[in-house]
């Protein structure tokens, strides 16, 4: 019982590691801290199996670490020449380069993530199709941010707090991601903030809430 505790929690841990560092790079290419974001715990852990299982340099180096941590506990000993070796001397470096290896491929994976997601026509993000409120600034707002028929992609959505961005069109051959302008929508209260900045009150919502 003790093992499959000890098991549960490399794999919670690990995972969930791999979820705070791939988040913290994923935020950042939007221009946005980790750490001001209203994200909850099992978040983490969520992005991170997400992540381990869709991605095979993340994979590959997670099987290793999870071998080593397996193989500190079982009773075995390295023979070497007819010398018993501390199997620890082998398996923390293997741990470790493993995880140096996952470490380091994560900017890699989280561009590709951004890259993605930045544009409309391959983006996993929900699009902002429906802003309603009485406010007739805040109307027209948004009549004004889709009259030229650009999209608005829902970069996050957690508890009382939307955040979102225009999509930028793609430019052929330029390969380097796109900057772009998020507006941070506070839904409990009704404020707008673009970049942390107060502007206008507004209550947003997406197409299953708005009826299409």
């Amino acid at each position: 019982m003790d093992a499959i505790l000890r098991w549960a929690v490399f794999l919670g841990t690990a995972i969930s590691f791999f979820g705070y560092r791939f988040l913290t790079l994923y935020y950042e290419l939007f221009g946005l801290r980790l750490q001001d974001l209203p994200l909850p715990a099992e978040h983490y852990l969520l992005r991170g199996i997400d992540i381990t299982l869709g991605h095979l340099v993340i994979f590959l180096p997670f099987l290793v670490m999870a071998f080593c941590v397996y193989a500190a506990y079982q009773p075995f000993a390295l023979q070497i020449r007819a010398r018993s070796l501390n199997r620890f001397v082998i398996l923390i470096p293997v741990f470790l380069v493993a995880l140096l290896q996952a470490y380091t491929a994560m900017p890699g994976v989280a561009a590709k993530m951004a890259k993605r997601d930045i544009f409309a026509q391959s983006s996993a993000l929900r699009q902002l199709v429906c802003v309603r409120t009485d406010n007739s600034v805040v109307s027209d707002w948004f009549t004004q941010a889709r009259a030229d028929g650009a999209t608005w992609l829902i970069l996050l959505l957690a508890r009382n707090e939307a955040i979102v961005f225009r999509a930028p069109a793609p430019i052929p051959g330029v390969d380097a991601l796109p900057r772009v302008r998020v507006t941070i929508l506070r839904l409990t209260q009704g404020e707008v903030l673009t970049h942390a900045i107060a502007a206008t009150r507004l209550d947003a919502d997406d197409r299953a809430a708005c009826g299409g």
